[in-house]
């Protein structure tokens, strides 16, 4: 039988689902590379978007101190600009950098004062922020001889100051006390101050809120204290649970306890809050080891043993223990060690992986992956280790180890000379050092006022009291010896008509002048007690109006005066006592003997009017500097000083301006309407000026005729073109 021979036909088809799987398999592989690649450009992005607005940021704050120094050595009355918007001139400085133009200028007002608004815009890395500063600008003004002492600010302390008790500032948002010595603000109820200044060290806890704290010594904050800017040349130590605005340091900032929303540090930072910071930068070393800290720029090496942060750019590099949240971004000049998990790292040096991995890295070094976290995405320069079953994936330049061979998850790309792309250098600008406080101590001296006052009182030897007139219409100038008889007490009798062995005078008093208005006829207001350096003591319903000078110490009782006392020792107040300063008392209480504080003026004092302080001819003060002065105490004898301690009782209101030539104290219910400085002039020993109790400085009303700031020439005094003075008032970002 024949045979046959079947055959099939070819089929073309087989093997065709086989590469179509292959096909799909692939473009899955390449849709994760590129989706990788693209979330790690976009943290690239974002977190060079934040280090150029940091950078920007930085510049446009130092514009803003640099223009207040301007503003304050500016001629307000006579500006170099002839209009408005006005390019200020920074020399020295790229205009690429940093500018600033005047927008608006308004004032003087009675005190002198301007208030001056500027745009500072600083440039960076490709990014820019401008500033809205709004100054209080306030020009020198002369005392009436052409001459004044050292402007003073709301509160000037010229030694230690502590402030304990309810602290009230009322009508000035731009409140300032400034110390020369140390600060300290504690168990106190503080409102109303804007900025504290100290040449020393400021310690501020309870739950004490001011806008500024600028000092050349250390800031410690307790208690729940919260302050907006805090500057210190020293070390500043939070430890309060309060939020802090920006901390300013160039020394070391450490954080154990609130937040911080700001920190411009010259030395290293330690964060160990438990709170939420912002922006932390340092041309130092950072160490975090709880909390979060969104942002830290760091010259230095960067630590995290606890807590996290979000976002790290560091010239150094950074050694993360911490195995919580992980990092949104690293970006490094040295070597990452990071046991997190996630985020962009981006190094200069090696990766060394211990805990969760990243999901990107870019390395110019080697990569160590020692644990279980992998890496979704590398691109390494070096070799790359891998420890243990962790996936990788990626391309390096060097060789690939793995410890465990039969790990099937490294899935690298071997490309010799591989170069990572967008492996950028980390540049940061180094925080600049802040400029020391000063303040300049006044000179206060009660002697060199002698000649300017109405009524000067000295005890004589021969036992009686000797009173010195001049510059009062109604009274002729010279020398008084003051008397009381069985009419009047206290009236001035001629000192040729005296007997100082009776003590008694050959005129009645009834024909007499008196400037005193006792309880009675027959109560006197004046006594005195000879021990110590002698003690005078005031006590009535008022006194003919004008300047009062006493050698020796000095006690205002109660009573409404309408005067200025000054002493060569110290000064207290006692009882219900209202002094008014001429400048502040005005005209008619002055110079018209008018009722006013509801004391209905004797008519002893009519026609008794200082002419210093009165132009009868305009029925206007004369607005002398003297009468800005409610109390002034304190003396140079043979080159020594004493006396100078003015402390205010319970009770008290004072309208003008007080100056201690040595320390300030205050308690019980007091009231300033007025400008206190306390020119620290004695030798001391553990003392302090304390404002306590429930003391009070009312801004709010200041009468024109008076201008707080303003002093009698005692000493060190300057010309009219002395220097102006210049605060930021409040800023923020167009």
């Amino acid at each position: 039988m024949k045979s046959r021979i079947y055959s099939r036909p070819p089929l073309p088809q087989r093997g065709l689902a086989t590469i179509l799987l292959v096909l799909l398999v692939g473009l899955a592989l390449t849709a994760t590379a590129l989706g990788v690649a693209h979330g790690v450009r976009g943290a690239q992005d974002k977190t060079l978007t934040m280090h150029a607005a940091t950078l920007a940021q930085m510049r446009s704050w130092s514009g803003v101190e640099l223009l207040r120094q301007y503003l304050r050595a500016e001629n307000m009355a006579s500006p170099p600009w002839s209009a408005l918007p006005w390019a200020v001139p920074m020399s020295g400085i790229d205009a690429a950098t940093l500018s600033a133009q005047l927008v608006s200028v308004s004032g003087p007002d009675g005190a002198g004062r301007y208030v001056v608004t500027a745009d500072i815009t600083g440039a960076g890395a490709g990014a820019t922020t401008t500033l809205r500063a709004v100054y209080e600008v306030t020009r020198a003004v002369a005392g009436s001889n052409g001459h004044q002492g050292p402007a003073i600010d709301v509160a000037d302390f010229y030694y230690d100051l502590d402030m304990s008790g309810g602290i009230t500032i009322k009508g000035d948002n731009n409140a300032n006390f400034n110390v020369m010595g140390n600060v300290k603000l504690d168990n106190a109820s503080i409102t109303g101050v804007n900025a504290i200044h100290a040449t020393g060290n400021a310690v501020i806890g309870s739950g004490i809120k001011v806008n500024q704290i600028y000092v050349n010594g250390n800031v410690t904050l307790t208690g729940s204290s919260a302050i907006l800017s805090v500057s210190a040349l020293g070390n500043v130590i939070d430890n309060s649970s309060g939020t802090q605005g920006v901390i300013n340091s160039d020394g070391s900032v450490t954080i154990s306890n609130g937040v911080a929303n700001g920190v411009n540090a010259m030395g290293a930072i330690v964060a160990s809050s438990g709170g939420s910071h912002g922006v932390l930068n340092t041309n130092a070393t950072l160490s975090v080891s709880n909390g979060l800290v969104n942002t830290a720029n760091a010259i230095g090496n960067v630590g995290v043993v606890g807590g996290t942060i979000k976002t790290t750019n560091t010239m150094g590099s950074v050694n993360w223990s911490s195995t919580g949240t992980g990092a949104i971004a690293i970006n490094a000049n040295g070597s990452v060690i990071y046991a997190a998990a996630g985020g962009a790292i981006s190094a200069l040096g090696d990766v060394n992986l211990t805990g969760g991995g990243a999901t990107s890295v870019r390395t110019m070094g080697n990569t160590y992956v020692r644990s279980y976290g992998g890496i979704g995405l590398l691109q390494g320069k070096g070799n790359l280790q891998v420890d243990q079953y962790a996936a990788v994936a990626g391309t390096i330049g060097g060789t690939l180890t793995k410890l465990q061979q039969w790990n099937a998850n490294v899935l690298v790309t071997l490309l010799a000379g591989f170069l990572p792309p967008n492996v950028t250098t980390v540049t940061l600008t180094p925080i600049a050092a802040l400029q020391p406080y000063e303040l300049s101590r006044p000179v206060v001296d009660a002697f060199s006022l002698k000649g300017a006052a109405n009524y000067v009182f000295e005890y004589q030897p021969a036992g009686y009291t000797l009173v010195s007139v001049r510059n009062v219409v109604g009274i002729v100038t010279g020398s008084y010896a003051l008397v009381s008889d069985g009419v009047r007490k206290d009236f001035l009798c001629p000192i040729a008509s005296f007997n100082s062995a009776s003590k008694t005078c050959s005129l009645g008093g009834s024909t007499q002048k008196t400037i005193c208005e006792g309880y009675s006829t027959q109560n006197a207001c004046f006594t005195y007690t000879s021990a110590g350096p002698g003690k005078w003591t005031i006590a009535g319903i008022s006194l003919a109006p004008g300047a009062y000078w006493f050698d020796g110490d000095l006690e205002v009782s109660t009573g409404i005066y309408f005067n200025s006392f000054i002493a060569t020792g110290h000064i207290v107040t006692s009882g219900q006592h209202v002094t008014k300063s001429p400048n502040n008392a005005g005209y008619g209480p002055v110079c018209a003997n008018s009722p006013s504080d509801g004391v209905v003026q004797t008519a002893f004092f009519a026609g008794l009017v200082p002419t210093n302080f009165c132009n009868t001819a305009t029925a206007a003060l004369t607005q002398d500097s003297l009468g800005n002065i409610a109390f002034l105490s304190g003396a140079f004898r043979d080159g020594v000083f004493s006396g100078g301690n003015i402390t205010l009782g319970a009770s008290t209101r004072t309208y003008g301006t007080i100056v201690a030539g040595n320390l300030f104290n205050s308690g019980g219910s007091t009231t300033v309407y007025g400008y206190i400085a306390a020119a620290g002039q004695a030798t001391l020993s553990g003392n302090s000026n304390a404002v306590g109790g429930s003391t009070t400085l009312d801004l709010t009303a200041l009468p024109s005729t008076y201008t707080p700031d303003v002093l009698p020439c005692t000493g060190n005094c300057t010309p009219t073109s002395a220097t102006g003075e210049a605060a930021v008032m409040w800023t923020r970002y167009l």
